[in-house]
């Protein structure tokens, strides 16, 4: 009988190598898990401790006294500020696009009246007649941004001999 002989020196080497490789890749990222999680550990410990002296120093400020007078004339000028600047911020662009896409030349718009705590417009106009009045009516009904567009009164007028008749609409945005 014949004698085989195994040499496996060759490929142990290869093996052995890449295996070093991967052991020493692994060692590596593991060291620098271990780094970093210890850093968000202290973090966070000293953030925990800054909420808690937060927390401390919160309860231990002494309560300021405040005058009523003081505070009743500063909580009404405080209102006043708030319905001057909603008046400011009244979206003046958009109602008058929506107005200039109703212009007709029989009706002539001579005031509007904004009302911002109701947002609502009370506008006063002249048409040559009824149904110019009516059509101008329902072009502002037509209007996305008016609601509930209404007639509130109507009256004969006489505009440099002619007749007319002036009304006022009220219609909210």
């Amino acid at each position: 009988m014949r004698t085989i002989q195994l040499n496996h020196a060759l490929t142990a080497k290869t093996h052995t190598s890449s295996a070093m490789f991967l052991l020493i890749t692994g060692a590596l990222m593991l060291a620098g898990s271990i780094f970093y999680f210890q850093q968000i550990s202290s973090k966070t410990q000293r953030l925990e401790a800054d909420i808690e002296q937060l927390m401390h120093s919160k309860n231990q400020r002494p309560l300021l006294k405040v005058n009523s007078k003081e505070y009743i004339q500063a909580r009404d000028e405080a209102v006043a500020v708030n319905a001057a600047i909603s008046e400011i911020v009244m979206p003046w662009a958009p109602i008058f696009k929506t107005l200039e896409a109703t212009d007709r030349a029989d009706v002539k718009l001579m005031s509007v009246e904004p009302n911002t705590k109701k947002q609502a417009l009370r506008m006063n106009a002249v048409a040559m007649d009824v149904d110019s009045m009516m059509r101008y009516v329902d072009d502002l009904s037509q209007q996305k941004m008016l609601t509930s567009v209404t007639l509130v009164t109507q009256q004969s007028a006489d505009i440099n001999g002619q007749p007319a008749v002036h009304f006022v609409v009220e219609a909210r945005w």
